[in-house]
């Protein structure tokens, strides 16, 4: 992929997409999305990032106004993404760092010791903080 596209992909990720953490809820540590109306622009991104890629409807007040695409990616293809655009993340880069931090904690094992299962509690816990830092600024 071209330094440009990575760039590209950065910026409409900061705009528009997320990444979250659905520990302990969900054994996958980490997931990132793109929602939008545009299809032609996640079209793009699906051809850079292969993922899931689903339509919606954006709804206001419960009534259906549009269409909204989303694309999605879990665990380690969400991590290969993130790696990929983190130098040129500005928005999201702390939630990127933290969150690529917790996708170190998986193991391939099924046993989860106390220490890891504390540490992925405590950057999942960070990671949540951050992103409400940021909608309520």
């Amino acid at each position: 992929m071209k330094e440009t596209e990575k760039a590209w992909l950065a910026g409409l990720f900061d705009g528009e997409g997320s990444v979250w953490s659905r520990w302990p809820k969900r054994s996958n540590l980490i997931s990132v999305e793109i929602k939008m109306t545009h299809k032609p622009t996640l079209e793009k991104v699906q051809e850079l990032f292969p993922g899931r890629f689903v339509v919606g409807h954006l709804s206001f007040n419960g009534i259906s106004k549009r269409t909204q695409w989303k694309w999605t990616l879990e665990t380690n293809k969400a991590v290969k993404f993130l790696i990929e655009i983190l130098p040129y993340l500005v928005t999201k880069h702390a939630q990127v760092v933290i969150a690529l931090e917790l996708a170190g904690t998986q193991c391939k094992s099924s046993k989860l010791t106390n220490e890891k299962r504390q540490k992925r509690n405590i950057l999942a816990e960070k990671l949540r903080l951050l992103k409400g830092e940021f909608w309520n600024n």
